[in-house]
């Protein structure tokens, strides 16, 4: 029980973007004359020239007119339109191998340009999108995503309203979130209309990377990396869509700006939200953001928060636990109920735990499950229910016969029976039996070709029969039936 899984469907673009875990990624030198670096696609605008897009460039058209002797590069066009290719999904493009980058025989077929009088159809691979271009101008997309499905573009957590109704997902590479009905029978998914974050038509940088809906399910919170906010959205407990209500400004870890919010989590009480913030350089920190009261943001610094990433909450909303990757610790912090302050009172620290990213706690508080994706990495931490405290127990690396590499989102059933791992570059869906001890036994990895690339996040539904799953690479939301097999064994049932 619980360890076969079933696909029922997805949500998003299969596409054909893959990561490629064996291959590092390289930045070459661009070839050929101005910014025409890997062109994958051109189009020959009558009277005007070539008009030739180059994918390393990720979002521009470069021009060409021809002159009797050959080409000459003019002014190149505006950015291609964010629907196309946007600039802060460049790790889709290559470049970064923390996020997915396209290999180099994936890159072929991605574009593709037509001339309809003087206007320029784009067709994206990357995001399943048409838009068309006109005088420099972007005109917007004309369809978005498999089947109409938009709004998962580079899809990176996603978390399910308190009633299991609603989905939303933080698409990494888009300005708004992914909202969708569940259908309390299937599982299914039913995209419901999505809300634009304020300014991202001006920015065209927008990358949305976290989303937490808070525990009364009135409010759902978003964090843009690379942005100083915290966005607020309403939300309709019965509709389940979305209405902004505010951005609340980040003052940076040292006060002075250049925040990078990651993480974002509510405490079980929503009264109070918190937000890391990792910072390369500097020291890391989490911002305490009231959601009750208007009070300003309180800000806590440490050098034992370095390179912090995710969040979890123990169910009384007294102990928060901070997944660090560069200190190689899980610390422990302890909240006022009253206030929300936070106050660091210790913190598990081992070398297996370099990499820490995200985390999963038993619903008996007795363990701490931990992954490390740039570790390939599941570490298993013994908790105290009546102090808090953390220590370390077991560890678990990929093999050939453990697909976990990138071990990235995990996700524990109410019985605490099975441990679920999301693993970007195994591209897997892995099941694991849970001991009393809270140590993990490999049952089987569930592979979903085109829906599974670079999985990153998961959710297990409140009656323990679906998980979802978000992939970056895949720009997809999966579908999954947990449980025995459905239709005399088969595997996979779209």
């Amino acid at each position: 029980a619980g360890a076969d899984l079933t696909l029922l469907g997805a949500t998003g673009a299969p596409g054909t973007v893959c990561p490629a875990p064996d291959a590092p990624w390289e930045r070459r030198a661009a070839q050929g004359p101005g910014r025409v670096a890997r062109p994958v696609a051109l189009a020959a605008l009558p009277g005007v020239g070539v008009v030739v897009h180059g994918l390393e460039l990720a979002t521009q058209l470069t021009r060409f007119v021809p002159d009797g002797a050959g080409l000459t590069e003019e002014e190149s066009d505006d950015e291609a339109p964010e629907p196309w290719l946007p600039p802060a999904s460049a790790f889709l493009g290559g470049g970064w191998d923390g996020f997915a980058p396209i290999d180099e025989p994936a890159r072929r077929g991605l574009v593709r340009l037509a001339v309809a009088g003087t206007a320029i159809w784009a067709a994206s691979g990357l995001t399943d999108a048409v838009t068309v271009i006109d005088g420099g101008r972007a005109l917007g997309p004309v369809a978005s995503g498999a089947g109409g499905v938009a709004n998962v573009l580079g899809a990176y957590t996603l978390d399910l309203a308190p009633d299991g109704r609603h989905l939303y997902v933080a698409p990494r590479g888009l300005a708004t979130l992914g909202v969708f009905a569940v259908d309390p029978a299937t599982g299914g998914l039913t995209q419901l209309a999505s809300p634009q974050l304020p300014g991202s038509e001006e920015r065209g940088d927008a990358a949305v990377g976290h989303v937490d809906v808070v525990a009364d399910g009135r409010l759902v919170l978003a964090t843009e990396t690379g942005r100083d906010e915290l966005h607020v959205l309403e939300r309709d407990v019965a509709a389940g869509t979305l209405a902004h209500q505010r951005a609340v400004a980040l003052p940076g870890c040292a006060g002075d700006g250049g925040a990078f919010p990651a993480d974002v989590l509510a405490s079980p009480d929503s009264r109070d939200s918190y937000v890391t913030d990792f910072q390369v350089k500097g020291k890391s920190c989490i911002y305490h953001v009231p959601l009750v009261a208007s009070a300003p943001v309180q800000v806590l610094a440490s050098p034992a928060l370095a390179g912090i990433e995710t969040l979890v909450f123990d169910p009384t909303g007294h102990d928060l636990y901070a997944a660090c990757v560069l200190s190689k610790s899980v610390v422990h912090l302890a909240r006022d109920a009253a206030t929300g302050a936070l106050e660091i009172r210790g913190a598990a620290t081992h070398d297996m735990l370099y990499g820490a990213e995200m985390m999963a706690l038993a619903p008996n508080g007795e363990t701490l499950w931990v992954s490390s994706p740039i570790s390939n990495r599941l570490v298993v931490l013994e908790r105290d229910p009546a102090t808090g405290s953390l220590a370390y127990r077991s560890a678990l690396d990929a093999s050939p016969t453990l697909p976990i590499q990138g071990a990235a989102g995990l996700a524990v059933s109410s019985d605490a029976s099975r441990l679920y791992v999301a693993a970007r570059d195994s591209a897997a869906v892995a099941v694991f039996s849970v001991a009393q001890s809270g140590d993990l036994t490999y049952l089987r990895a569930l592979a979903w070709p085109g829906v599974l690339e670079f999985a990153n996040g998961i959710r297990l539904s409140s009656d323990g029969r679906t998980l979802y799953t978000a992939a970056v690479a895949a720009s997809a939301v999966g579908v999954i039936r947990v449980g025995p097999a459905l239709g005399g064994g088969c595997d996979r049932c779209p």
